[in-house]
């Protein structure tokens, strides 16, 4: 069993603004030591389309402890445009996600220059039994061929954790986004088929494909960029407007690049269950 830090901030200072389908948001927030204390200081931008909308973000790093997991973030400035849900009028059932975002800036301990990419197409089959919709993700996150350097360009995913939209969102893979790669220095291939049986209960099947944007696993150099493929299986039953519980199973078979960076060329397995409380 295993927690996941706290995603609460520990202080917060947020305005928001509506006007028709504009929506601006201006924030400090400031994380407690699960993320070395790191505050962020920044606005977003958002132009409502129906149920989705056009985002724009900016952000800086004013003020972190010493380097945590990742490498040190006091002065990195990210920069991230997006569009989140977006459809056509005339063919509704059809879904367009996609965000580049881009960590520039310079602190005490080196500069940033690492980007993030993905798009996404999703189709909901809706006049058929449970309306099981079809996706597919490629993602991007940069690595750092020569992390001995002063400039950092390995994607830092900052505040790691489970995303509102879902399983596969945040999390690429059970096994591989949950113990071996963190949503950085790594190419995804993603295949997502869900269905809605009833009002209660969600049922999924995931597939991913991993590949390294540079030849080094954690800093330590391999000879292969190939790193796995993964396969999901989840179920979540909504017992109450409060109170969800879900059942996950995961298996990773372990490319060349796991295997001389993890060094163990067995299957990984993960069996989970949660229960999410909500108030």
């Amino acid at each position: 069993a295993w927690l996941l830090p706290r995603q609460a901030f520990r202080r917060t200072l947020i305005g928001r603004m509506d006007y028709r389908a504009v929506h601006v948001d201006a924030f400090f927030l400031e994380a407690d030591r699960d993320q070395e204390n790191t505050a962020i200081a920044g606005s977003n931008l958002e132009y409502r389309i129906g149920e989705g909308h056009l985002g724009l973000l900016y952000f800086e790093v004013v003020d972190s402890d010493v380097p945590n997991l990742y490498a040190a973030r006091d002065g990195m400035e990210t920069l991230s445009v997006r569009a989140n849900d977006f459809r056509l009028p005339t063919l509704a059932d059809l879904a367009f996600h996609a965000e580049y975002t881009r960590q520039m800036g310079s602190g005490d301990d080196g500069d940033f220059d690492a980007e993030a990419w993905y798009g996404e197409v999703g189709y909901t089959f809706s006049t058929l039994p449970w309306s099981p919709t079809l996706s597919y993700r490629y993602s991007y996150f940069s690595g750092d061929a020569d992390p001995t350097d002063f400039t950092r360009r390995e994607f830092e995913p900052l505040f790691y954790g489970f995303d509102k939209r879902g399983w596969g969102t945040w999390f690429q893979g059970e096994v591989v986004g949950g113990w071996l790669l963190f949503n950085a220095n790594q190419k995804n291939h993603y295949v997502h088929l869900s269905a809605t049986p009833n009002d209660q209960w969600t049922v999924g099947v995931m597939g991913f494909a991993f590949d390294l944007a540079e030849s080094n696993y954690l800093g330590t150099p391999v000879t292969d960029d190939h790193f796995g493929e993964e396969l999901n299986l989840y179920a979540d039953w909504s017992v109450s407007d409060n109170l969800v519980l879900s059942l996950a199973y995961g298996v990773f078979s372990p490319g060349q690049a796991a295997i001389e960076g993890v060094g163990d060329d067995e299957n990984f397995h993960t069996l989970e269950g949660a229960i999410y409380l909500s108030f």
